[in-house]
């Protein structure tokens, strides 16, 4: 697995990249794209990471009242994001 360190260096520099490039150029959609991607899949492995540590301390009844919330939240935060771009 990458280092913490270097998965955020490697996600500054393609922030970086998108900032210097001229949104016209079509390298900065499949940067955009990519940097999505790989935001999305480090999404996913941190959620199923908290899960995992919270379903040993967490009776079964509220962990689905919080994975419930959780999905509401992720859902219209997703919504919003998509609005903004």
């Amino acid at each position: 697995m990458k280092d913490i360190f270097e998965t955020l260096k490697e996600e500054h520099d393609k922030h970086r990249e998108l900032l210097d490039t001229d949104l016209s150029n079509p390298h900065w959609i499949a940067t955009f794209r990519k940097l999505v991607e790989e935001a999305s899949h480090h999404m996913d492995e941190e959620e199923a990471e908290t899960f995992a540590a919270g379903r040993k301390v967490i009776d079964e009844a509220t962990a689905q009242k919080l994975a419930r919330r959780f999905e509401e939240e992720k859902s219209k935060e997703l919504k919003e994001q998509a609005i903004q771009l």
